[in-house]
């Protein structure tokens, strides 16, 4: 009997223990709705980011119009940080009237050093800008949507892709 109360305060306490905040992980199927929601795949997990507030929140994604001199980029962002988790993407495109379902490579803006980067909270990955690319399928006053690769310049001998990505964010 003392056994089982000993077994049973520990699966509680077990479950009391763990975090409820953690990230989301669940694939998703893309949409073009709207629904504020980054997904892409990295090392074979699913990364959802979800919610809006970019970096005035905890968690949350962006859409923006970037001006630079005579440049225009759309700016798609991503802010996740779960105490000491942290799953940060920026992507700079440089195009702001985009033909829908056609590759525009992931860029940099050279005046503001806006780099298009994936940070884990230890390392940053800029983007191999040869390698990595932005694919809009809807693109209006409302949602900007579509899909990504992104393949990362190395940082100490590792390379990093985050593959299966796309994104669907209310303007």
């Amino acid at each position: 009997m003392i056994t089982r109360i000993l077994l049973l305060l520990y699966i509680v306490c077990l479950i009391c223990s763990c975090s409820k905040n953690v990230p989301d992980q669940r694939v998703r199927t893309p949409t073009q709705t709207g629904s504020n929601v980054v997904h892409y795949m990295l090392g074979g997990t699913a990364h959802v980011i979800s919610g809006s507030g970019g970096s005035l929140s905890s968690q949350g994604v962006g859409a923006e119009i970037v001006y630079s001199g005579t440049d225009t980029f759309t700016f798609i962002s991503t802010y996740n940080r779960y105490g000491y988790i942290y799953d940060d993407l920026q992507m700079f495109v440089e195009t702001t009237t985009p033909v829908l379902n056609v590759q525009y490579p992931i860029n940099y803006i050279k005046e503001q050093s806006g780099q298009s980067e994936y940070y884990d909270g230890t390392e940053r990955y800029y983007a191999n800008m040869q390698s990595s690319y932005v694919i809009f399928t809807r693109y209006d006053a409302a949602v900007i949507s579509g899909s990504f690769y992104f393949v990362s310049l190395p940082v100490n001998g590792k390379t990093i892709s985050l593959s299966e990505g796309w994104f669907d964010i209310q303007r």
